[in-house]
């Protein structure tokens, strides 16, 4: 949000959890994010009228969601015509561990998947692509070895976060065709649009 607040007058935060609303309102008055709000909602009823934003971001959400495509109808909803949703979502079956067991994933993406569902779901101009690749082997090989659940991976990349940061800086530049999680951009048809 503080990076997105740099870009754009106003930002809304929604989550459905209260503790995770609780902290990033208390993360946003410490940043002075006096434009953004953050509210609990489900995102299968959220609770803004149609084509109320520009700009959707679903950060690691549509996993955890039984039924994707109602949810994205919705994120479609309240998306202004000619808007655009970025989705960031986990990646690769051969990485399910007890980790994506513990946080409550329903499924992780291939490219295909992702472009077949944002397509289903109304969306044109759909753009897919894996990051979070170079790092791909290495935690492949960690899951199938040591599996440690959701707090071990915590712990074990707590020390390593300044170079993860670099290694997936440098994916900017990097596309392979793998990786542990997707990232897709698509927009919501302009009024008129006959290309679905």
């Amino acid at each position: 949000m503080e990076a997105l607040a740099r870009k754009k007058s106003s930002i809304v935060g929604v989550d459905l959890a209260l503790a995770a609303v609780k902290m990033t309102k208390m993360k946003s008055r410490e940043a002075n994010l006096e434009d953004a709000e953050v509210i609990r909602a489900d995102g299968l009823e959220l609770c803004f009228a149609n084509d109320a934003f520009e700009i959707v971001i679903c950060a690691d959400v549509v996993e955890h969601v039984d039924n994707e495509l109602s949810f994205l109808d919705e994120l479609r909803r309240v998306l202004m015509p000619g808007g655009s949703l970025l989705i960031t979502a986990p990646a690769n079956m051969m990485l399910w561990s007890q980790l994506d067991e513990e946080v409550g994933h329903r499924r992780r993406y291939d490219l295909r998947g992702m472009r077949t569902m944002l397509h289903r779901s109304g969306f044109v101009s759909i753009h897919v692509r894996y990051w979070n690749s170079i790092l791909f082997p290495l935690m492949l090989i960690y899951r199938r070895l040591l599996n440690p659940g959701f707090e071990g991976e915590l712990k074990a990349a707590r020390g390593f976060n300044p170079i993860l940061y670099r290694v997936l800086k440098s994916e900017e530049h990097v596309h392979l065709p793998f990786g542990a999680s997707v990232v897709a951009i698509a927009q919501k048809p302009r009024l008129g649009d006959r290309h679905r």
